[in-house]
């Protein structure tokens, strides 16, 4: 299975199937990763001869999905998420945007329990340009063929609400994934003045 995953163009082959979790097309996946029909079509028939793939016709098409019973399918779920997956492309879209110093994913992104329905949620710490942000989750959202929702503190409110029962605390307290994390500081703390 190694040769296998060598490839990069595997790897993102193998990132769409896990986040549509339903038979496709060969058409349907050229389209959305932008590779030649006839690339994709030699992919898969290597995945196939392999295993790592199943297929059924449906008229005069054939239909892709994951093999849910190939022996090394967890591992190689791991090493798509971390090389292809939503995770690494949030990454990568976040990082061109200034102002960010904590982006983290919970719920069940961060769980890796996605489904084809499944939303991904995201937690914002920063003062980036919104309009900017908006247009980079929008574009990821289209890639993705996946909603994101997310909530955007400032590094004010994010030390303030994250010390009171409530949303913040209820998001900390679960498994997250970190995809930036950049120095902030807490606010300091006005100082009264005294007189004599």
């Amino acid at each position: 299975m190694e040769q296998l995953l060598i490839s990069p163009k595997i790897l993102k082959i193998i990132a769409v199937f896990l986040s549509f979790d339903q038979p496709l097309y060969v058409r349907e996946i050229a389209r959305k990763l932008n590779f030649p029909p006839a690339t994709v079509s030699r992919i898969l028939q290597r995945l196939l001869r392999r295993e790592l793939l199943t297929s059924q016709k449906k008229g005069n098409l054939k239909l892709f999905q994951l093999n849910p019973h190939f022996p090394s399918l967890p591992e190689i779920k791991s090493l798509v998420q971390k090389e292809s997956g939503q995770i690494p492309l949030l990454t990568q879209a976040l990082k061109q945007i200034p102002l960010v110093s904590l982006a983290t994913v919970y719920g069940s992104a961060a769980k890796n329990q996605l489904t084809s329905t499944s939303d991904i949620d995201l937690l914002i710490v920063g003062s980036p340009p919104v309009d900017e942000l908006n247009q980079q989750l929008n574009r990821l959202e289209k890639t993705l063929s996946r909603e994101i929702n997310y909530s955007l503190y400032s590094p004010k409110e994010f030390f303030s609400e994250k010390k009171k029962p409530g949303f913040l605390r209820h998001v900390l307290s679960q498994q997250t994934i970190n995809i930036i994390n950049r120095p902030f500081y807490e606010p300091e703390k006005k100082l009264k003045k005294h007189y004599s």
